[in-house]
């Protein structure tokens, strides 16, 4: 066998798989259909928008907190009932009940939580 033969069956062998594609630049952005995504706001009336909550996802026992918008993003979440809550809200708030989801395969849900702050003194 000649030595660039060989050296290209080698480079070749090196590589693994060259049949595979290449991933879109930035990874892979095609949806996992097997899970789904949460995302959502927390708001009250007294402040608007609540950012630096902690947001909790369970059974999965996910977890975020909300930006500066209040919104939050909770991605790759097992489908079925899904309880999402919050937590760390400022003194003189009321933490409001969690929320039950019925998460399907591949779907997106958005949800709200009115968080009453009437009892802070501002």
């Amino acid at each position: 066998m000649r030595p660039a033969a060989f050296l290209s069956i080698l480079l070749l062998a090196a590589c693994n798989d060259l049949s595979s594609p290449l991933p879109p630049p930035g990874g892979d952005q095609t949806p996992d259909p097997t899970v789904g995504e949460l995302g959502g706001r927390v708001l009250s009336k007294e402040f608007g928008v609540m950012p630096g909550i902690a947001v909790q996802v369970s059974p999965d026992d996910k977890a975020t907190v909300t930006d500066d918008r209040g919104d939050f993003e909770v991605s790759r979440v097992v489908p079925g009932e899904v309880s999402v809550s919050i937590g760390g809200l400022p003194a003189g708030c009321t933490m409001p009940e969690p929320q039950l989801v019925r998460l399907l395969p591949g779907a997106s849900v958005r949800i709200r939580f009115l968080v009453d702050c009437s009892g802070l003194a501002i």
